[in-house]
């Protein structure tokens, strides 16, 4: 990706995350691939760069997405349907914690080229 050094990762604090995810897709799909995301990209992908697999650690996080989703093809979250939902155990280690969005930026000391950020106002 270009901008992006990966050597502005060393000495970041990298964190071990063990939990359950959730994620809402079309019928028919590996929910386990990441295919989807590297063709089309996602939050922190480009397109046709690397498989990710976008997880919520909530329920209600799944249903906040699908109706952004919608929102953004302008349409009915009813035209989305069927979804499958899948809740999948991760195990990881060397985890960038973006939780703390403050301090990670802080140690990797400015805003990196490839990090993105999407408002999410609720609907009413």
């Amino acid at each position: 990706m270009a901008g992006f050094d990966p050597a502005r990762l060393n000495g970041v604090d990298l964190v071990d995350l063990a939990s359950v995810g959730h994620r809402h897709q079309a019928p028919g799909f590996d929910p386990r691939s990441g295919e989807g995301a590297r063709r089309f990209g996602g939050r922190y992908n480009p397109p046709r760069s690397f498989p990710v697999i976008y997880l919520c650690l909530t329920r209600l996080c799944v249903a906040a997405e699908l109706t952004r989703q919608a929102g953004r093809q302008s349409v009915q979250v009813e035209d989305l349907l069927p979804r499958e939902l899948w809740s999948i155990a991760t195990d990881l280690g060397r985890v960038l914690d973006l939780t703390n969005i403050q301090s990670a930026l802080q140690q990797l000391s400015s805003r990196p080229t490839w990090f993105a950020r999407e408002t999410v106002s609720p609907s009413r």
